[in-house]
């Protein structure tokens, strides 16, 4: 998906919000165990974050999220859980379309314990966003008055000849914002903050 979107233009500046179309797995959205499960080549699982927890039943876990991977089985995947680890939230992202995988998040009794986290607490809202594509750069660039002159051969002699036109050159950029509204505000205080450097520097 390609999206630019012009957010606001003010005093010879202006704001982008572009689609990153480029954008990474987020590093570690709601701390919650979260598994990928592939299935390009054949089913595998593994842990993507594990949330700062105890791990002795993470091998276990992925295994059974292999076997279980398909959307038919998945209640079967849910019922392991709940009954081997006291899970009381299961949640499925997916599948990308990039990269066919499915990820599912899980809240085992051992893992709420260890942070301090109620039942049914899992969030994954950046992944969500992952997944659909909703993620985000945004770039500030500033209007500039270009004068160009060329010197063209024109015969046995040369003339030049004057041009000039506006273009907007990129003062800052930054992206891998995970939902729309959140990369909506970092873009304009991204352009607050590149107007005021201009106030001050004038």
């Amino acid at each position: 998906m390609s999206y630019s979107e012009i957010l606001k233009e003010e005093n010879n500046f202006r704001v982008k919000l572009i689609n990153d179309e480029y954008a990474s797995e987020p590093w570690d959205d709601g701390h919650s165990p979260l598994i990928r499960i592939e299935r390009r080549y054949s089913e595998s699982a593994e842990h993507v974050m594990v949330g700062s927890r105890p791990t002795g039943d993470d091998d276990r876990i992925a295994e059974a999220a292999a076997r279980w991977s398909h959307p038919g089985d998945h209640a079967k995947f849910e019922k392991y859980l709940r009954a081997y680890y006291a899970v009381t939230q299961v949640k499925w992202y997916g599948p990308n379309d990039a990269t066919d995988s499915t990820y599912v998040s899980y809240d085992t009794a051992a893992w709420r314990e260890y942070v301090g986290a109620p039942e049914k607490s899992v969030n994954m809202d950046e992944w969500i966003s992952y997944l659909e594509g909703d993620v985000y750069g945004y770039r500030v660039e500033r209007k500039v008055h270009v004068y160009q002159d060329k010197r063209i051969h024109s015969g046995d002699d040369f003339r030049t000849e004057s041009t000039e036109y506006d273009e907007w050159e990129e003062v800052d950029s930054c992206w891998g914002f995970y939902g729309h509204e959140y990369a909506t505000e970092a873009a304009e205080e991204a352009l607050s903050e590149a107007l005021n450097d201009q106030e001050v520097s004038t």
